[in-house]
């Protein structure tokens, strides 16, 4: 699976809903990159790291509650992540739409995602 294209993502969740008779998931991919890029509509980190993820997540839902089911019990997802987070300065939060102001190459600090 491509988490920087939502094309793949949903290819593999509609695999995963279709074919598994269960599933358990922990969320531990990303990447780190000190070359600005885009993938979809975002920044290429932000598409994988977050947006992707997320899609990941929503999409396999029918599947875990289908887990559920079947095992009598409840299902965790789990997102694993960095302790580096607060070191990263973000002043993009304080923007009107973070995504956007996120994705301008001119202003990027790679080193700082």
């Amino acid at each position: 699976m491509d988490l920087g294209s939502y094309a793949s993502v949903q290819r593999f969740a509609d695999r995963a809903n279709k074919e598994l008779d269960l599933l358990h998931v922990v969320e531990n991919a990303g990447i780190l990159t000190y070359d600005f890029s885009m993938s979809e509509e975002d920044e290429r980190l932000i598409t994988v790291n977050v947006v992707s993820t997320m899609l990941l997540a929503i999409l396999l839902l029918p599947k875990l509650r289908e887990t559920e089911s079947k095992i009598g019990g409840r299902t965790i997802l789990t997102f694993t992540g960095s302790w580096i987070h607060p070191l990263a300065k973000f002043p993009e939060h304080k923007a009107d739409n973070v995504f956007k102001e996120l994705a301008k190459k001119e202003s990027a600090r790679m080193t700082d995602r």
